[in-house]
């Protein structure tokens, strides 16, 4: 099996690439389609759903910036800023989770967006997966 040391080494790789280049553009593009959903919904600059690739150009900026910082311990700042933004999110999503919440009798048994959530708990765990090797 030493033989096909180097070849496997390389197929590895480029295997790591491509998962890596894919999920970082459907990263961006769900980052793209939150965004435009956010200022579609305050009404900021009158914004429609096609207007996602708008939003691309925005992030490809802070996203090559990010890809520039060498050492982790840089990101520790941006890392505990996005983990408050993320505990507010939480706290505001599980706040609107229990108010107003209408009778049983008025929900369906599943949703419309089953395939949705399929969807990105598989994006989650592909992360944790490349994460974890």
């Amino acid at each position: 099996m030493r033989k096909y040391a180097k070849t496997s080494k390389t197929v590895l790789m480029i295997c790591l690439f491509l998962t890596q280049l894919g999920f970082c553009c459907a990263y961006a593009l769900f980052i793209a389609k939150n965004l435009l959903q956010f200022a579609i919904n305050l009404q900021i600059g009158g914004f429609d759903q096609g207007d996602v690739k708008i939003f691309l150009l925005i992030l490809l900026p802070v996203m090559i910036l990010l890809n520039f910082v060498k050492s982790i311990r840089h990101l520790a700042m941006g890392s505990t800023f996005a983990n408050v933004v993320q505990l507010t999110s939480l706290i505001i999503i599980a706040y609107n989770l229990v108010t107003d919440v209408p009778s049983i009798s008025d929900r369906k048994p599943i949703g419309d967006k089953l395939p949705q959530f399929v969807s990105t708990t598989v994006f989650t765990y592909e992360g944790i997966t490349v994460v974890s090797v």
